[in-house]
């Protein structure tokens, strides 16, 4: 996925002649999320050396080694329905972590209560270590993890998933009906902040497909992205055109490909705006006249 620099979400007033831009101090490669627990890493340290040995396993992928150590843990009580919490944490983040998706099986097999909506340092150490498979599973175990919202950090979960993503994580909260439009962070759409962070333009495509609204925002990122196919797919899908301020931005990046881009949707802004040239403008008939024109009633005045 491409990376760019440095990002700014434009917030725009209704007057033309005003914008506040806010800064997204989180940069266009970065994380929008402001921490993983840092517990989580934490608390995977062993507490003793079965615990360590399961670890081991769960970092190698060796399933049957694992199945033994949980048979030693929980004798015939498996599956397990009132495991160690801080034990099935550490198992589970560690076969995320290391992308171990039969580890991982495993596991939610052995705990078959566990929830990850309400694990959600466990989605979001997912979001640091992309992998579909994982994904399928955790949404699996909760189908819910795609409309997810992060309230601490006023996110959402596919807002979440486009940040650090292979694109595919993405694709699949929208087949799985994630809200396309559901801000996140700053009021950021999940369009916008695709724009942003370097999503390639089939994602991009995809989203609008399903409903993306697309803003004079989506415009102005897509601008400071300058990504000519990018930007005229979403000057192509905005309701609102493109404004002077637009043009500024343009002329802001230095790029001529960029620019020449914007002045010819400026241009056609302004010319939707016009009656086409040579149009004979009709006045609308009264009801009642009779089709009588207004010179007709001179005498009633």
């Amino acid at each position: 996925m491409a990376s760019s620099t440095s990002s700014q979400t434009a917030v725009e007033s209704e007057s033309s002649q005003a914008e506040t831009n806010i800064i997204d101090n989180t940069g266009r490669g970065g994380r929008l999320y402001v921490w993983i627990d840092q517990s989580l890493h934490d608390n995977l340290i062993p507490r003793n050396d079965i615990e360590e040995e399961m670890l081991k396993a769960c970092t190698a992928g060796d399933t049957q080694t694992l199945e033994i150590l949980l048979r030693i843990v929980h004798g015939d009580m498996i599956p397990v329905s009132e495991p160690d919490p801080f034990l099935v944490q550490r198992l589970v983040a560690t076969a995320i972590e290391q992308k171990q998706c039969k580890v991982l099986e495993l596991l939610l097999t052995t705990y078959p209560f566990l929830e990850i909506q309400y694990e959600r340092c466990l989605l979001r150490l997912a979001f640091e270590n992309p992998d579909l498979d994982t994904f399928r599973l955790l949404h699996g175990r909760s189908p819910d993890i795609v409309t997810m919202e992060f309230e601490e950090i006023h996110s959402t979960s596919l807002v979440e998933a486009l940040v650090n993503s292979d694109p595919t994580i993405p694709n699949f909260y929208l087949d799985n009906g994630a809200d396309v439009n559901e801000p996140g962070f700053l009021q950021v759409t999940p369009l916008c902040k695709a724009i942003a962070v370097g999503q390639p333009l089939w994602l991009i495509e995809r989203m609008i497909s399903v409903g993306a609204r697309v803003t004079r925002w989506d415009v102005r990122e897509a601008i400071r992205r300058q990504d000519t196919n990018i930007l005229s797919l979403v000057v192509n899908a905005s309701t609102d055109g493109v404004n002077e301020t637009d043009m500024q931005t343009a002329h802001e990046t230095g790029n001529k490909a960029i620019i020449t881009r914007v002045e010819q949707a400026l241009k056609d802004s302004v010319n939707r705006g016009k009656p086409s040239v040579g149009a004979a403008v009709k006045a609308p008939k009264k009801k009642g006249t009779g089709g009588r024109h207004w010179w007709s009633f001179e005498c009633l005045k």
